[in-house]
């Protein structure tokens, strides 16, 4: 069993957008067609404890040109929007002096190893999915996890460029050592930095087999090809939940002046780009909800059945009555139903029988009608009261009573089992007579009415006795859980249930912070990419997976109880055939942190002293947030209970006599798990200021310790003023 304990494996969450300031592509063109030329917009070394990171990859192809530089290049697409490119040419140069100028349109890359690992890490890294996607928990990469991966990208395009990256079609194996071999170059490069796998000693001696992402010192986990098969597993076999990618190849206008001093002779960087092409140009997809209403043991349909369906994380609420057919069918176009998550809840049945108490918390997924019909059962109650006769000398009519055997999951008892064998056998039966029969539970888990008529069946006490769990289930050790007695009279209702615990089960155990379990945490669960349930945690925090096979599974947060922060880093395991044999309980554990307050403070450069009035506007990054705010008495905003992800803070109004400053925007980075909360100080002056700013030529850093002199060119303002490695501010009287 490797269990995934290392929480950031396809992680697919949080952006570089706060990091290595990536920006989403925000707008989509119709078309798929290239830009003729893009812009630079910036571009920057890419830096580990303030150091450049030049790749030490494991492909000879990339170290014998040498050890590259990796670069945070930022364009802008034309029709598309802001993004980042990838190196195409490993012995180019790049450089902030070059912003402004242009690349051409050169060749589209189709390589499907390629395309498929871009598609993977772009589609992570800016939260861009198909509704499918979204719709199972996928969200942005966080940080350094979106780091590690970027370096991963930039190493296959470079292996792309010198011709050697595998087709996955022709051997995917290969592919996938390959991928797994550069993820693990990548992470060796960060276990410093981050802490990762601090039980390994000797990385030299590592290979893409050792387990890395372990918290128990490698006794259990995952090695770098798990990771990179799963990573395939997710981009290649799964890939309704992406969109589709094109990767773009542009070379340098050579009509350009040169603008890298020191840099002549060398040849400028082609620019890689990624941009999704939404699936609605394509298709529009379709989506609907079936509920269907069945009489327990007949299977017959039953009209009348109200239910009251909810959004779990939107505000659908709709309340609707089964049909004649016993069914209940949403859509898209008709309700407004959109791909996600629903709890659907019986508010009556109909007449004559008994409601189905337990909700269900479901997954709808766009272009699955198969996977979005859910069934409901109804117990029979008998023949109704036919009120009062209006016979003067009424004749008493006799109640007939119903009767029902199910079998069900002991973890989750709305899961009806087919395949157990029930038998039946008399004690003492009024007509003094005997009986004894068996037999098999079928659809929801009860005896069909065809078996067992109650209505024909002898009166008298019995015993009922489970022989035969359902294939992959065990007997209960607790003998009244596998006979129970009954007498049957005609006239009362009998119901019975029976349990049954899987041979090999997988749990989730959802706790907070302090390891108190947490209720009310919505996850969806997949099978090695596939869908396969959706449930709430209960009161103990669990969810657990019964009757399991071979395979990864994975549980994904898409709704937290109230407070906490949900966080769509998946945890799951995998189940190897050796797992299932004999009995166990696979445990997986998913921490929900609380949410963290923001406090924008606003101050007098002078003084300090807080200045109220002052206007914000906050608009999430890589997550639905809007906000316009304005300083109180104190000058400051609390935001509290606010979710993890990057924040835009701009300052768009100041209060007389303050003068709005042209450096007025801050990002900022909410992250639950760091239990902390985040302080975010602007100032402003009554007086304008001046702002030197000096930086390395290159790499565009800041560069702190540098002396100005500043002189009024007709006199009367002198000051000297020293570079603190970021702006440097001068409000003297200018």
């Amino acid at each position: 069993m490797k269990n995934t304990i290392f929480k950031r494996s396809l992680a697919l969450f949080l952006a570089l957008i706060c990091v290595l300031g990536i920006l989403p592509l925000n707008a989509f063109a119709a078309d798929a067609t290239p830009p003729a030329s893009i812009t630079q917009i910036s571009s920057a070394y890419v830096t580990i404890n303030d150091s450049y990171v030049r790749y030490r990859a494991a492909s000879s192809a990339i170290n014998s040109v040498g050890l590259p530089y990796v670069f945070n290049e930022q364009v802008n697409i034309p029709g598309y929007g802001p993004g980042r490119a990838l190196c195409a040419y490993q012995l180019g140069t790049l450089g902030n002096a070059a912003n402004g100028q242009k690349w051409n349109f050169e060749a589209e890359v189709t390589h499907p190893s390629l395309v498929a690992i871009l598609t993977y890490v772009y589609s992570c890294t800016n939260g861009t999915y198909s509704d499918a996607g979204v719709a199972i928990g996928l969200g942005a990469w966080n940080e350094p996890w979106a780091n590690l991966w970027f370096m991963v990208a930039q190493a296959m395009s470079w292996l792309y460029e010198h011709g050697v990256i595998i087709d996955y079609n022709v051997d995917r194996a290969g592919f996938a050592n390959q991928l797994a071999e550069e993820f693990l170059a990548a992470y060796k490069m960060y276990h410093d930095v981050y802490g990762w796998a601090g039980w390994i000693t000797d990385w030299r001696s590592l290979t893409i087999n050792t387990i890395i992402d372990s918290a128990d010192n490698g006794v259990t986990g995952k090695t770098s090809l798990d990771i990179a098969n799963e990573v395939l597993s997710v981009v290649i076999d799964n890939p309704q939940y992406f969109m589709k990618y094109r990767l773009w190849i542009y070379d340098w206008d050579k009509s350009q002046t040169w603008m890298l001093a020191g840099q002549e002779g060398t040849p400028m960087q082609k620019l890689l780009v990624a941009v999704p092409i939404p699936t609605t140009t394509v298709e529009d997809p379709k989506v609907s909800m079936t509920i269907k209403k069945l009489e327990a043991g007949t299977n017959q349909p039953l009209a009348g059945a109200t239910f009251k369906i909810e959004g779990v994380n939107n505000s659908f609420s709709v309340t609707k009555t089964t049909g004649a057919d016993g069914t209940i069918t949403l859509t898209k176009d008709a309700d407004n139903l959109i791909a996600g998550q629903y709890k659907i809840t019986e508010v009556s049945a109909p007449a004559g029988y008994t409601i189905q108490n337990d909700s269900q918390v479901v997954t709808v997924l766009p272009n699955n009608p198969a996977s979005s019909v859910f069934t409901f059962y109804n117990v029979k109650e008998g023949s109704p009261d036919p009120g009062p006769s209006p016979s003067p000398s009424p004749t008493p009519i006799p109640s007939v009573g119903t009767g029902s055997i199910r079998k069900v999951d002991a973890d989750n008892p709305t899961v009806g089992l087919a395949g157990a064998v029930i038998k039946l056998t008399s004690v003492e039966l009024d007509d003094g007579g005997s009986f004894t029969s068996t037999y098999t539970t079928g659809d929801g888990g009860y005896i069909s009415k065809e078996d067992l008529d109650f209505s024909k069946l002898p009166t008298g006490s019995y015993i009922a006795q489970e022989i035969t769990p359902p294939e992959g289930y065990i007997l209960s050790s607790d003998v009244s859980k596998v006979k129970q007695a009954f007498t049957w009279d005609g006239e009362h209702d009998i119901s019975l249930i029976f349990e049954n615990s899987s041979k090999v089960k997988v749990q989730l155990k959802k706790v907070d912070e302090a390891g108190k379990p947490l209720a009310g945490a919505v996850f969806v669960i997949l099978r090695d990419g596939q869908l396969i349930g959706t449930e709430e945690t209960k009161a103990d925090g669990t969810i657990t997976v019964s009757n399991v096979s071979e395979g990864y599974y994975e549980f994904r947060e898409v709704s937290a109880p109230a407070g906490y922060d949900c966080d769509k880093t998946p945890v799951g395991v995998h189940v190897n055939a050796e797992d299932l044999q004999g009995e166990q309980t696979i445990t997986v554990e998913k921490v929900n942190h609380h949410k963290r307050s923001l406090t924008i403070q606003k101050r007098d450069a002078e003084s300090g002293s807080p200045v109220a009035g002052t206007s914000f506007h906050i608009r999430g990054v890589n997550l639905a947030y809007e906000n316009d705010v304005v300083t109180g008495a104190d000058g400051k905003v609390v935001l509290s209970e606010m979710a993890s992800g990057c924040y835009e803070i701009t300052e768009t109004a100041v209060p007389s006599p303050y003068l709005l400053d042209t450096n007025n925007r801050k990002t900022v980075w909410i992250d639950a798990t760091q239990d902390q909360d985040v302080v975010v100080d602007f100032v402003n002056s009554t007086r304008p200021g001046l702002r030197l700013v000096k930086t390395d030529y290159e790499t565009g850093s800041p560069i702190a310790g540098v002396t100005f002199k500043v002189e009024q060119v007709d006199g009367g303002y002198q000051n000297i003023a020293k570079s603190q490695g970021s702006m440097t501010e001068g409000t003297d009287g200018m």
